[in-house]
């Protein structure tokens, strides 16, 4: 995922959550999710927010597209 990707991830959590998203949180966040797909944190993003009312963390995407990219890699090979 770029930095610029993080950021529209970021926003979207915002917006849920009403809450900012600011540069510095965009760059801990990229740090962390820098190897993740970004449509696939997308879906975790959806994932998480259909089935929990916790606040959306890193680890939450992280987890999430992990899932979400093996799910496709299942399919392929089905």
């Amino acid at each position: 995922m770029t930095l610029q990707e993080t950021g529209f991830l970021l926003a979207k959590i915002a917006l849920v959550e009403n809450r900012t998203a600011t540069n510095e949180q965009i760059r801990a966040w990229h740090e962390i999710l820098q190897d993740v797909n970004y449509q696939d944190a997308m879906e975790a993003l959806l994932r998480h927010y259909r089935n929990s009312s916790e606040s959306c963390k890193p680890t939450h995407i992280y987890k999430g597209a992990r899932e979400v990219s093996e799910e496709k890699k299942k399919r392929r090979f089905e």
